[in-house]
């Protein structure tokens, strides 16, 4: 699963030798209706998916937010999904499907997908997200932050309210809403 500010990206993969995607589909997050609401809907589909899918063995997520990645936890998240922040959502997704769930940051996974042993990967979307791998490892930092680009000063955006409600960001000026509110801004 592929959990984003505008979708939710599934694919069923088969793994060997290799991974092969054999399926794939997504659904609109609807983040507006809040963290509990997307939360009951990502369980609805996976369940869904896994009794559709019997050899399914696991289910790995990567969640927009912060993550702890021992509980599969959103530690924190901005107000591109009201109330994500605080989800349980491996326990949820484990409870709803019976299977071992894994859970990162999207971006942190996006990183761990990268075939080189250091990586910093940016990926610009709803939001700003980022990613520092060291010897194919995530660098989580003391806080679980590590890479996350999006909250550093802009000086383009000194007055723009970011996702997290600060001001000055750069995902203020330079994530998809956030050029859309500034081109919004400019009419």
């Amino acid at each position: 699963l592929d959990i984003g500010g505008t979708k939710v990206g599934w694919g069923i993969v088969e793994a060997g030798d290799t991974y092969e995607v054999t399926e794939r589909g997504s659904i609109p997050t609807d983040a507006m209706r809040g963290g509990a609401d997307v939360a009951a809907r990502i369980c609805d589909l996976a369940s869904s998916l896994v009794a559709s899918h019997p050899a399914v063995s696991g289910i790995a997520v990567a969640s927009a937010g912060v993550v702890d990645p021992s509980t599969g936890d959103i530690v924190s998240a901005t107000g591109t999904m009201p109330g994500w922040g605080g989800t349980p959502l491996g326990a949820l997704l484990q409870e709803a499907t019976g299977l071992k769930v894994r859970v990162l940051n999207d971006v942190h996974a996006h990183g761990l997908g990268e075939p080189y042993r250091s990586v910093l990967s940016i990926a610009v979307g709803t939001g700003i997200g980022g990613a520092l791998v060291e010897d194919r490892q995530v660098s989580f930092g003391s806080r679980g932050i590590a890479g996350h680009v999006g909250h550093i000063h802009h000086h383009f955006a000194p007055d723009l309210t970011c996702s997290c409600g600060r001001k000055g960001h750069i995902e203020s000026f330079c994530s998809g809403s956030g050029i859309t509110a500034w081109y919004n801004s400019l009419r």
